[in-house]
């Protein structure tokens, strides 16, 4: 071998030995280690929130079938028999001295509501043996008044529920009691009761007695209904008069009862019940172009012993406001007032000759 060959043997070996990797350095293995830890963070939270859904889905089950497991008992209201329905809230909050856990705040709630139902059914039992008892009353003793018993049920309860006890009794076979049930549904009745008191109202004997029902619960139509077939003079001049108190447009069909020689008595009777009659519309009435309709309105507001009728009349004349209208009127007047209004009319001399005008329209139309 050729030791040249050697020497380079022994300079390859040096230059092989100086090629091998060193040791990494420090920054080179943290940077490593930090690359390594974001792979695997992931993968590790994923794992975590597997775990912690599925710790809540068992909660939610378990939580659930406890609640469905619990069940009041009457025994829990016990603590609430001696107070108040409007204050139970607060007292059953108050037994608890610290802040109530959902288990609790439940069964509060549950006995709470189970309390006000009881109440709402000794409150219904109670009430349905007092309208009974009323009942009962108003049937045994003629002289018992109606409308004391009536006002002493409608302070224990509403009237609708009063109505609803006495429309669901059966029908009694005795007439005493039918007519006494009958009595209160006519005074604190709503308009569920007005078809049973129409059909009393068909009943002669039971007539009177489901007036005062219709009276308060029927409207304007109704009333004329009524009365354009009512053949009775005290029922029909309660019809009338409840019409005047509730309609206040047109007085037509109050006027043609007026003007039907049938019925003129009794309407004229009939707005003198009413505490307010309708004295604008009356007036208004006098301006209407049937003479017939005219002098209905005439008699109906002659018929009225008020201030302000005198003093609209008196107008009427001393400015010629429809002066032969108001002369109309005052012939019909029955009022002292009216009588000396006529007097001082005839010493006047074109006044005079009016009131022979108007007096002698009237007695030719009737």
């Amino acid at each position: 071998m050729n030791p040249n060959d050697k020497s380079n043997d022994k300079k390859l070996d040096a230059l092989l030995t100086q090629a091998r990797w060193t040791q990494a350095p420090a920054e080179s293995l943290q940077h490593l280690e930090r690359q390594w830890r974001r792979t695997r963070r992931p993968k590790y939270l994923l794992k975590i929130s597997a775990a912690a859904a599925i710790i809540l889905v068992c909660l939610g089950i378990f939580w659930s079938s406890i609640m469905l497991s619990i069940k009041p008992v009457s025994s829990k209201l016990n603590m609430f028999s001696n107070t108040e329905s409007d204050n139970i809230d607060q007292a059953a909050v108050n037994l608890i001295s610290r802040e109530p856990t959902l288990i609790e705040k439940f069964l509060i709630t549950t006995a709470i509501k189970e309390a006000k139902k009881i109440k709402d059914i000794e409150r219904t039992t109670n009430l349905q043996k007092h309208v009974l008892d009323a009942i009962n009353d108003l049937a045994a003793s003629e002289t018992t008044n109606p409308m004391d018993i009536a006002t002493e049920l409608v302070k224990a309860a509403e009237p609708r529920h009063i109505e609803r006890i006495v429309i669901s009794q059966p029908k009694n076979e005795n007439k005493g009691m039918y007519r006494a049930s009958l009595q209160l549904l006519a005074l604190v009745g709503t308009r569920r009761s007005l078809p049973l008191l129409l059909s009393a109202y068909e009943n002669p004997d039971l007539k009177n007695i489901a007036m005062p029902g219709i009276l308060r619960l029927a409207n304007s139509g109704l009333l004329v209904k009524l009365a354009r077939r009512e053949r009775e003079p005290l029922i029909l001049r309660h019809l009338l008069a409840q019409y005047l108190r509730t309609h206040h447009k047109s007085l037509d069909v109050y006027l043609n009862f007026v003007k039907d020689p049938e019925t003129t008595e009794i309407a004229l009777s009939a707005i003198e019940d009413v505490t307010e009659p309708p004295i604008r519309q009356l007036f208004i009435s006098l301006n209407k172009p049937d003479l017939e309709l005219r002098l209905a309105a005439a008699k109906a507001l002659g018929r009225l012993d008020r201030p302000e009728v005198i003093r609209r009349l008196v107008f009427m004349v001393e400015k010629n406001v429809n002066r032969r209208s108001a002369i109309m009127v005052l012939l019909y007047n029955r009022t002292d007032a009216g009588k000396r209004l006529i007097a001082a009319i005839k010493k006047h001399p074109s006044l005079s000759l009016t009131l022979k005008s108007v007096e002698s329209k009237i007695t030719h139309k009737t």
